[in-house]
């Protein structure tokens, strides 16, 4: 269900970390127990740099990497919602964030202190499930930024590029959330200035006249029109939510050999247990439930349940904004990306 109004969409208040103890002595705690968890000595297969959006199934794929051999996982460096993140960014809210400058330069920094291990804060802890004392491989998740420097990552880390895309009506219904989309529609925004200005007007009177369901699918297009083009470099590698669902096996053996991967065999046990963002409400709860049986009615359901939450006018109305974007990744006849965009037979 939507969050009531624009106000609550929009809101910028950005959590802090709930903890008894003070945040000063949080994160020095959190910075000596990280530095004796986690020996990080990298060998020679590339970095993974995996850009998505919020709820596109990006953590499901997170704990699936963390099951390969020396591999350490980096969740969301880009969220503000960790202090650590904002002062090693140098910013204090979503608009210094989505209009960051410099951003090359800052990122370049930031991002070569967690892989050479400097910022020991994000490390798990050896007791924890995830926590791993020797890694010699980093995995990054990344949203709520640089969706339009995938090249830079690439060139600068001599990184591998995952992207993942999940069916935006999916993603806008449980995506309630929308702290970045005013600073996405400025003219500050670098992502934004990629748009032609038809677009530019179009995205910038949607925002003014929409509804909660159309300023979520506008949110997803910005996030995503540079990840879903067809013309995408060669070396990068594209999967979508519903193809790790539908045939897991197929996918992943498909981001073994694109991601010079050892292991991933244990996919299956992944893909029937919710993850950590599944919400347990009364639709959570089915949905964890539909996870956890794994079977193939189960799998298309995981698929195909927001059909019945959308009316047929909004159904029509999301490709209607795609089609102003050029956007034909999904289309509006099936919940599947089309069929030039799989990388697995789907049944």
């Amino acid at each position: 269900m939507f969050i009531a109004d624009r106000e609550q969409a929009f809101s910028q208040n950005v959590p802090e970390r709930k903890s008894i103890e003070p945040l000063w002595l949080n994160a020095l705690r959190r910075k000596i127990l990280g530095r004796i968890s986690n020996i990080h000595q990298p060998a020679s297969k590339p970095d993974i740099f995996m850009f998505s959006s919020p709820r596109s199934g990006s953590t499901l794929v997170l704990e699936i990497m963390a099951s390969e051999p020396g591999m350490k996982t980096i969740d969301e460096p880009l969220s503000i919602n960790d202090p650590v993140k904002r002062r090693e960014l140098g910013v204090s809210s979503w608009e210094d964030a989505t209009i960051l400058q410099d951003r090359e330069l800052k990122y370049g920094r930031y991002f070569s202190k967690l892989i050479r291990n400097e910022l020991t804060e994000f490390n798990s802890t050896f007791f924890q499930k995830d926590g791993r004392f020797l890694t010699n491989r980093n995995f990054f998740k990344i949203i709520h930024g640089g969706e339009d420097m995938l090249r830079w990552f690439e060139e600068e880390f001599d990184a591998l590029i995952l992207i993942l895309i999940r069916h935006p009506i999916s993603v806008s219904l449980s995506h309630h959330k929308l702290p970045r989309l005013p600073y996405l529609l400025d003219s500050r925004c670098a992502l934004f200035r990629h748009l032609t200005k038809q677009q530019m007007n179009f995205s910038k009177q949607l925002f003014e006249e929409g509804d909660i369901f159309e300023l979520a699918i506008l949110d997803w297009y910005l996030q995503n029109y540079l990840l879903t083009r067809k013309d995408i470099p060669e070396s990068w590698t594209r999967i979508s939510y519903e193809e790790i669902v539908l045939n897991p096996q197929s996918t992943f053996r498909y981001l073994r050999e694109c991601l010079k991967l050892d292991a991933l065999n244990d996919y299956d046990a992944h893909l029937k247990k919710p993850s950590k963002t599944v919400v347990h409400s009364d639709t959570g709860y089915r949905t964890s439930t539909a996870i956890e049986s794994g079977s193939a009615e189960s799998r298309k359901f995981l698929v195909e349940r927001w059909k019945k939450k959308v009316s047929n006018e909004q159904k029509t109305r999301t490709f209607q904004i795609l089609q102003e974007f050029g956007i034909n990744y999904y289309s509006e006849d099936s919940v599947l990306p089309a069929p030039e965009f799989r990388v697995a037979d789907v049944i």
